[in-house]
């Protein structure tokens, strides 16, 4: 390629990308309290919720990242009802159900690699739970966590051209971090939020893309990661309605009858 053809193509390539018009980003501000108050807001207008839920859940096994991609049903309230299930034909590879006393997870053998298993106890008892499908911490996942969390003393607050992040300890000395929360200045809106066990990190949240409808925003695109336990998952929300009277129905225990059960007892006083 002769030396006057190699010029005409760099000419040609650099006129190309100075004619994409890139539009700037306009970066909001909001004062701290205020952002927490107007997030907060939000999250409790989601106070029931039902939608199709299509997951891709990744671990690794034997050195390899295996994935299964399921579609499910999730129906919740504020504060603590969720029932989450697998929609199969036959067997649901997973069921998980709060009724705001007791919750239930139930694991097809498919899963567990073993038998079919069901942990249940009391809702005091769900921090004895591992975090994978944890019944709080789903609804949490996809009605979005009221911030601070409970237990937390104060805040730690950082400002940066693109983002706003508070950091939320408890009351120990020294503190452990209960939440960590990103907010978006595009637009305001929570961006990523992990929340800690015992110091440790029990989920890391990515909210990827919301449904508008009026004044609510609700996660549509989910991306949650459980560290401990090398499992990841894609979630989209899909036919999302927001607010209504949900069946009481919904909240009655419904798998299945021959499984093995792990009972959990509270620790709390």
């Amino acid at each position: 390629m002769n030396k006057v053809l190699l010029i005409a193509l760099a000419f040609l390539a650099v006129g190309c990308r100075r004619g994409r018009t890139v539009e700037p980003v306009e970066y909001r501000t909001m004062e701290r309290a205020s952002l927490l108050a107007a997030h907060n807001a939000g999250a409790r207008r989601i106070s029931a919720l039902t939608a199709d839920v299509r997951m891709t859940i990744s671990w690794t096994e034997d050195d390899r990242i295996k994935s299964h991609t399921a579609n499910a049903w999730l129906d919740l309230e504020r504060p603590s009802r969720i029932r989450l299930v697998h929609d199969a034909i036959g067997r649901d590879l997973f069921y998980v159900l709060s009724d705001g006393l007791r919750f239930w997870v139930g694991l097809d053998k498919a899963l567990t690699g073993e038998d079919d298993s069901l942990t249940t106890g009391p809702v005091a008892a769900v921090d004895e739970y591992g975090y994978f499908l944890r019944p709080d911490r789903l609804l949490e996942i996809t009605a979005l966590p009221i911030l601070p969390p409970p237990g937390a003393s104060g805040g730690i607050f950082a400002e940066y051209t693109d983002r706003y992040v508070y950091l939320f300890p408890d009351a120990a000395d020294p503190g452990r971090l209960l939440a960590r929360a990103v907010f978006s200045r595009e637009d305001l809106r929570l961006s990523q939020c992990e929340l800690f066990d015992g110091g440790r990190l029990a989920v890391h949240i990515e909210y990827e893309e919301y449904l508008s409808k009026g004044d609510v925003h609700a996660p549509h695109k989910i991306n949650v990661e459980w560290p401990a336990e090398g499992i990841s998952a894609a979630m989209t929300l899909t036919r999302i309605k927001v607010g209504g009277e949900l069946s009481p129905k919904l909240w009655q225990y419904r798998w299945r009858e021959n499984v093995t059960v792990n009972e959990i007892e509270s620790n709390r006083p």
